[in-house]
């Protein structure tokens, strides 16, 4: 049979293709699967390895014109940038010249690349795909017509920080105009019917394996050099699937050469948007490379984008930015925080250290104390975070790295940062970064016109080509069609995956000894000359306790020579505190902070009762000063003193900020399943009615308006250790954030409901943003409060989960102190400590009882294969038809369209709409005069800046908050 086949076929390749149908079971018999996509492949042109590569008749032990003997970043032994010639390769009959070395580009624009660490095996990098004329070996020429002559391109990956960096360009093309502005490259899944989870990260959320896919496709810009000899590149982030070995898929690249784009970018602090490329295709501004999707004026079905910034020195330029603007923010609205400031004195700090190294030398006195104990931000971030000197009055390189890491982390959706520790490497200062820099909590809109497209290769997924999911039942590899198809690096991209979606359990209670009830008492009315009596108040605190309620299920790609890794997790959510006031009634939420535990604030002091509203002359809010805010639509007096004694009362304007953003301390992932969080709030319940007060009844408990809370988030950090040397002589790194949004499963209320997580809660240690590195300068502790210690009776306990410094004396009038530090406690030789006062090591403080390793490899493939629940679900598209847009809850019954718009947008519900309240992102809410109907309303914007902003829905049956993106 297999000679009949051959003579029905003259030429080589098909006679390669068809005979391998026949009797490739016969040469390889069933063949193998492996394990997590690890195909044993490097790409180092030195020492190349693959266990995978395409079988045929004529190759029965693989392929090896497809190991790699490239060499593509080639130079001369002098160190000459060496250029690459193009066999085989024509436009049109004009066979085309050599191309330059991808070091080699003359346009400004690109000097983040030739900036950058260079693009060797040892520094992480593996060759993807390559079209020089050859084949991957570097000898054999395609001789065959194949598609790309006229498309040279040089693909490389980056294993470390998960980075697809495209080199290429298009011979002599000349199609528009003189020459195109610029390249939209488009990486996508080729077929939607087979898709799979690399491209979830450009989601704004990195989502779970047990989610369908939501984007097949993602963009980036290449500025085009409109020289035959030069390369156009652009940067793309990939996430990690470890079942693509199961489920095989291909991946495309395709090209839209384009003379005008407008694509704007809308960041989450910013009120009005920025151009990312100008009229004159210029990135504007010039400090990162957008990853983005844009169809042509056509609503994306990504919900944001990716920065891929082109230096760390930009990224925290950019950061500082932000914290500047949000502080002036804060300012406006007469709050001040200590830890927006605090992470400002950092990034200023480690923007200066970068500088002085890459300027004078880690050695240099540029790092003394000395050189910058004048400084504002020093003194702050000191105060903060305790000691930054090492021994040698040097400043703290590693330390600040550590704390800044928790900021970066914090702050963004997706953050990626491959050799984050080599900024301040002390054996060889270097300012130079690779641009992998990923930070996602954007939302990206464009157009493009006047566009050339054009076809790019289509490859196998790497680590798909040669596994268990793309063998017949005869135990034979897919037929390559074109040489193209064959991914170079034929391993599994990426470093992290969640296998199963995060999910929280909530538990509540009100507490009993907090029930408080009064008759009348005096405070003022609308009417400032007139004051009101209100009866009947009733006041109470409630608790809410949060912990993860599964563990955290995940994958960490054994592909990667990985030695180490660190992974810690925090809680982020907000709280949106309401205030009603109907038909004399009034209910009135603020922060209680002897229930609120493990927990500290972006916006707010969570020490401290925070109220939206006080009135005089009671014993429930008493202490609170006579002016107080906001309330929407309420009224305001401020005190002024008069003369001859007493005060006048006149108008007060105030500000709403209800909206608290609650963050937790990184805990390591290990210690977090144990870990709870709790935030308690107070309810007051007033009404002015001239009666006696009403009888006790649980209504009064029940029918109060909670706190709302929203935007729950669970953050990783992942510190990476790799056991490869770079060429700067030191290990190999990577530090990774990503976000997730959780599962809620809230416990119905009973009003004295006892069955909390822990009852006792309060009373334990507290494990804040603030007390992971503690210092104590000179301390007497004589019965006062003292930062980071907890007083019971006589007894102090301060507590560090890391690391405690003491820089003074301490002592002791009558109490006892017990200082533990979860690490290491430092001392400097010349403090006094008195007897009474212990020093401890001890991790006890975080519970490590339950720890979460990272799955096994028979779970992996158990999960992949779906033999468990909540198996994988990334290679099957999410399902467009039912009613659900991409905002912040998934809600079938809720619509919000269109979404971007430039002024109007309409909320539709099948349920009845009873409040609805409109914010930006700082919190700051905005009066809106809806029209419409209870079911359908609409809203106008025009009169707001553009932004994004987020719209509080409130029906009879739910309460969901949705993004809108105004043009």
């Amino acid at each position: 049979m297999v000679e009949k086949l051959i003579k029905n076929f003259t030429m080589k390749k098909y006679y390669e293709k068809i005979a391998v149908l026949a009797i490739f079971s016969i040469i390889i018999g069933n063949g193998y699967s492996q394990s997590n996509c690890d195909n044993k492949v490097t790409t180092d042109w030195l020492m190349p390895e693959n266990n995978a590569l395409p079988k045929d008749l004529i190759h029965t032990n693989g392929d090896e014109r497809f190991l790699n003997g490239t060499n593509w970043f080639p130079k001369t032994p002098g160190g000459a940038f060496e250029d690459y010639d193009l066999s085989n390769m024509f436009w049109s009959t004009n066979q085309l010249l050599e191309m330059d070395n991808i070091w080699s580009t003359t346009l400004p624009y690109y000097n983040y690349i030739t900036n950058s660490p260079e693009p060797l095996p040892k520094n992480g990098w593996e060759l993807l795909l390559i079209n020089l004329g050859r084949y991957p070996n570097d000898s054999d020429v395609i001789t065959s017509n194949e598609t790309f002559q006229a498309i040279p391109y040089i693909v490389l990956y980056n294993r470390y920080s998960g980075t697809i960096r495209m080199f290429l360009n298009f011979g002599l093309d000349n199609l528009i105009g003189s020459g195109p502005d610029a390249v939209e490259v488009i990486l996508s899944i080729k077929d939607v019917d087979k898709a799979n989870g690399l491209l979830r990260l450009y989601d704004n959320y990195d989502v779970s394996l047990d989610e369908n896919t939501k984007l097949t496709k993602i963009s980036s810009i290449a500025k085009a050099t409109n020289a035959q000899r030069q390369w156009m590149s652009c940067d793309f982030q990939i996430a990690y699937d470890p079942c693509i070995c199961y489920f095989p898929s291909m991946l495309s690249f395709q090209f839209r050469q384009i003379k005008e784009e407008s694509i704007y970018l809308y960041g989450r602090s910013q009120s009005t948007t920025d151009d990312l490329i100008n009229p004159q295709l210029e990135v504007n501004p010039l400090d990162f490379l957008a990853g983005f999707e844009s169809l042509n004026g056509i609503d994306s079905e990504a919900s944001a984008g990716i920065l891929v910034y082109k230096g760390f020195q930009t990224v925290i330029d950019d950061y500082i930015a932000r914290y500047l603007k949000y502080i002036e923010e804060l300012a406006i609205v007469q709050s001040e925080n200590k830890i927006i400031q605090n992470n400002l004195d950092v990034l200023e700090m480690l923007k200066y250290t970068i500088a002085a190294i890459a300027t004078f030398g880690s050695g240099s006195a540029a790092l003394s104390s000395q050189a910058v104990s004048g400084q504002a931000w020093f003194a702050g971030a000191s105060k903060q975070y305790g000691n930054l000197m090492t021994t040698a009055n040097k400043i703290d390189v590693p330390k600040i790295l550590s704390i800044a890491k928790q900021i970066l982390g914090s702050d963004a959706k997706t953050y990626i940062e491959q050799n984050f520790e080599l900024i301040p490497e002390p054996n060889e200062p270097s300012s130079e970064k690779l641009p992998k820099v990923s930070y996602s909590e954007m939302k990206f809109k464009g157009t493009i016109t006047q566009t050339q497209k054009k076809a790019g290769p289509i490859f196998y997924t790497p680590g798909t080509y040669g596994t268990e999911g793309t063998k017949n039942l005869n135990g034979q590899d897919p037929i390559l069609n074109t040489m193209y198809e064959y991914p170079i690096y034929n391993n599994a991209l990426g470093l992290f995956a969640m296998l199963e979606k995060p999910s929280l359990e909530i538990t509540n209670r009100v507490i009993q000894s907090s029930i408080k009830k009064t008759g009348n008492f005096v405070a003022f009315s609308t009417d400032i000359s007139v004051p009101k009596t209100y009866y009947n108040n009733h006041s109470w605190s409630k608790e809410y306790q949060i912990k993860i309620k599964n563990d955290l299920k995940y994958a960490i790609n054994k592909v990667i020579d990985v030695n180490n890794t660190d992974i810690k997790v925090a809680l982020k959510f907000k709280g949106f505190r309401k205030y009603i006031n109907t038909n004399g009634k009034e209910v009135n939420i603020f922060i209680d902070p002897n229930y609120t535990t493990n927990l500290s604030s972006t916006n707010k002091d969570l020490s401290i009762y925070d109220k939206v509203r006080s009135y005089s002359n009671t014993d429930f809010t008493g202490t609170v000063a006579d002016f107080y805010g906001p309330v929407t639509g309420g009224w305001c007096v401020n005190k002024i003193p008069l003369a001859n004694g007493g005060y006048s009362l006149q108008p007060y304007e105030c500000f709403r900020d209800d909206t608290i953003k609650f963050q937790s301390a990184f805990i390591p992932i290990d210690a977090f399943y144990n870990t709870i969080f709790g935030v308690g709030f107070v309810q007051e319940y007033i009404t002015s009615s001239n009666s006696d007060p009403e009888p006790f009844s649980l209504f009064e408990y029940t029918e109060g308006v909670d706190m709302n809370f929203f935007d729950y988030e669970i953050i990783l950090l992942i510190d990476s250790e790799y056991g490869t040397i770079n060429d700067k002589n030191v290990k190999n790194t990577s530090f990774q954030s990503y976000t997730y949004k959780p599962n809620i499963e809230l416990t119905q209320t009973n009003v004295f409901n006892q069955t909390m997580f822990d009852n006792n809660l309060n009373s334990q240690n507290e494990i804040l943003i603030d007390n992971e590195n503690i210092e104590f300068l000179t301390t007497n502790f004589n019965g006062q409060a003292v930062k980071n210690c907890k007083l019971n009776g006589n007894h102090y306990t301060c507590w560090a989960f890391k690391t405690i410094t003491i820089k003074g004396d301490l002592t002791t009038n009558g109490y006892t102190v017990d200082i533990i530090a979860g690490e290491e406690i430092n001392q400097i030789p010349e403090s006094v400590i008195s007897p009474e006062i212990q020093l401890k090591i001890e991790k006890s403080q975080l519970d490590y009882s339950h720890p979460m390793p990272n799955v096994s490899n028979e779970y992996l493939e158990n999960y992949c294969k779906g033999n468990i629940p909540n198996r994988y679900q990334a290679n099957s598209l999410k399902n467009s038809n039912t009613l659900t847009y991409k905002d912040n809850f998934e809600v079938e019954d809720i619509l919000l369209y269109p979404n971007p718009s430039e002024n109007r947008t309409t909320i539709e519900s099948q349920d009845e709409i009873i409040g609805l309240k409109i914010y930006d992102v700082s919190g700051k809410e905005f009066e809106l005069n809806p029209t419409g109907t209870k079911f359908k309303i609409n809203l106008d914007f025009s009169n707001l800046e553009h932004g994004l902003y987020l719209i509080n829905i409130q029906t009879i049956n739910q309460e969901v908050t949705k993004q809108f993106v105004k043009l």
